[in-house]
Order: structure tokens, then sequence, then C-alpha cells
């Protein structure tokens, strides 16, 4: 299996176009603390992750966790409230889990790679997550869940349509805008304590 997506995966990522639905545009606006943080919160941070690949459960490869990790971790620190534990006593337990689900067909995905990117091929993608907020208590505070899709599409001749895309950063900025949409959320639920925010959660 793992031998099917590298095959699917390497071409794609020189000759391909992404497209992504946006349906991160139906949940709350953006926000940000106008509060002044005197003292920054401590989390401890729980990730996990699924691949569903053609209906088939794996899991992602360690340099894919870490990754996401960093890319947490920037988004949570951006926040302004929140700076990770020194140890495993943190204010808040910060738990994130993906699912990935992606489809496409292995016998294209190997003509695909082996005529070199003649035969054009699709990938689809639906990326699931879950936020759940803990306090020192172990009591959850809240879950927010966001659900976005994009898709993929690879053919040899895309290098001369769109020679200066970026497949994989624009991959990378879903999961961090997903990312962000959560905390912005769980900021504005008040899920860290009585900060405020601009603009409203209702406006």
């Amino acid at each position: 299996m793992k031998r099917i997506i590298v095959l699917m995966i390497l071409p794609l990522v020189m000759n391909c176009l992404t497209f992504r639905k946006n349906e991160l545009a139906k949940y709350p606006s953006p926000v940000s603390v106008t509060t002044p943080v005197t003292k920054k919160l401590t989390y401890k941070m729980d990730f996990t992750s699924d691949a569903i690949v053609n209906g088939n459960n794996d899991k992602h490869e360690p340099v894919f966790v870490d990754a996401r990790k960093k890319q947490l971790d920037a988004v949570i620190e951006e926040t302004g409230l929140l700076i990770p534990a020194s140890d495993a006593n943190g204010e808040y337990t910060i738990r994130y889990y993906i699912k990935e689900v992606s489809s496409a067909n292995q016998g294209i995905a190997f003509l695909f790679g082996f005529t070199g990117g003649l035969i054009p091929m699709y990938i689809g993608t639906e990326l699931n997550s879950e936020l759940e907020v803990k306090n020192k208590a172990g009591k959850t505070l809240g879950k927010i869940e966001r659900k976005e899709s994009f898709s993929m599409w690879g053919q040899l001749l895309f290098i001369f349509v769109a020679p200066f895309q970026r497949p994989l950063g624009k991959i990378e900025d879903i999961y961090r805008d997903q990312m962000r949409s959560s905390f912005e959320e769980a900021i504005a639920k008040k899920y860290f304590g009585n900060y405020a925010v601009n603009p409203q959660p209702n406006e």
C-alpha cells in the first residue's frame, strides 16, 4: 500500500493542480485576543492521526506526525495565550486528532507513474480533525470538529499550465487553516478563560 502511495505522490509533487473546497468558510469568523495576557497558560499536547486509503486503515509516517506537531505548536503560539509545559503538568491538555480519508484508482496510479505522468490521475481527500481541550483535572471543556476536502489532479502537461504551483504547500495551508480555525473557536468559547476577543463570536 505504501509503495502505491509513494508512486502516486512523487510525480504529483512535480506536475499537479490542487483544489480545495474551502469548507472552513462556513465556520465562525477568525478572532484575536484583545485582553492583555500577563501570564501565559501552559499546555501539553496529545496528537494522534489516522490515514485511510481506498478503505484500508494505515498510519502516517513519523515525518508527517512530527511536521503536524510542529505546525500545531506554531498555531497555538500564535494565539498569544499558551506555551508548552516544561513538564507533564500543563494547565491544559490539548488533544488533536487528524483523520485523512483518501481515494485513488491504483491501476491509474501505476500507469501514471509508469508513463512519467502522461496518463492523468486524480486523488480525492477528506481531512477531518477534532480538537479537545481538557483542564488540569482532566475534565473536558469542549470539542471542536472541522472538515475540509481537497483534490489533486496530476498530468505531465500541467507543468506548462501552472509551472509555479506548490501542491504540498497548499496542503500544508489546509492543515494550518484547520488548526487555526479550531483554536480560534476554542478561544471564543472561553475554553482557556474569559478573554475578550475581536470580533465577537456573534458578529
